[in-house]
């Protein structure tokens, strides 16, 4: 991730600062590399001790090692012909990990979502994080123009406004209609997502194009 950093400097503007908004991978994984100089560990010590180990996720890992030492279903996509093919590379290197390397459960996607519809208080009551700063994370730092994605950036987060409805996204699966808006992340041949809207938290589970729980 360092190395990343280093090569990132190195690359050419699209645009100067502040010029224009882009849904960016780069700026993702740059955020990670932060995150490591500030905590003095790996990212991914970082989250497991800051977030998953607090929230009990257990079965939400970054490395392939820890990965296929569970029950791990392989993604697959649509070939050239129609059919079903196993999705290769499945993944590439740890420096993609902050902006979407993980890999988890529907149960742990559900505690996730669960966490982000509540006020920075874990099951036990135990604050992790200000009300404040995780509802921030819902809020425009920039308003977008003709994007697909959402009206706004903002921190992670797409406010979206649906024929008068507040939502909050990542992007809209195939299929999907003004029923639920979804907040989507995945890895080859593979994808996962939870839904919120103001009229009350709408939590979908998506493991390979199969709607698996709802709550409220």
């Amino acid at each position: 991730m360092a190395r990343y950093a280093v090569k990132l400097a190195e690359s050419p503007l699209i645009a100067e600062p502040g010029a224009r908004a882009s849904y960016s991978q780069a700026g993702f994984n740059l955020a990670g590399r932060i995150i490591e100089n500030v905590t003095g560990t790996t990212f991914e010590q970082a989250v497991t001790s800051l977030l998953s180990e607090p929230l009990g996720l257990a079965h939400s890992r970054y490395a392939v090692n820890d990965v296929i030492t569970r029950r791990f279903a392989v993604g697959h996509n649509t070939d050239t012909n129609g059919v079903l093919a196993v999705a290769r590379q499945w993944k590439d290197n740890r420096a993609d990990n902050p902006g979407g390397g993980v890999v988890t459960s529907a149960s742990d996607l559900l505690r996730w979502a669960r966490f982000h519809l509540g006020d920075g208080r874990i099951e036990t009551g135990e604050r992790i994080l200000p009300t404040e700063l995780l509802h921030r994370m819902r809020e425009q730092t920039v308003e977008l123009h003709g994007s697909t994605l959402g009206d706004a950036f903002g921190i992670c987060w797409f406010p979206r406004t649906v024929d008068g409805v507040a939502t909050i996204t990542l992007g809209l699966l195939p299929g999907d209609t003004d029923e639920y808006i979804v907040t989507a992340g995945g890895l080859q041949g593979q994808r996962g997502f939870f839904a919120r809207d103001e009229s009350g938290a709408v939590t979908g589970i998506d493991l390979a194009g199969r709607l698996l729980a709802l709550v409220r």
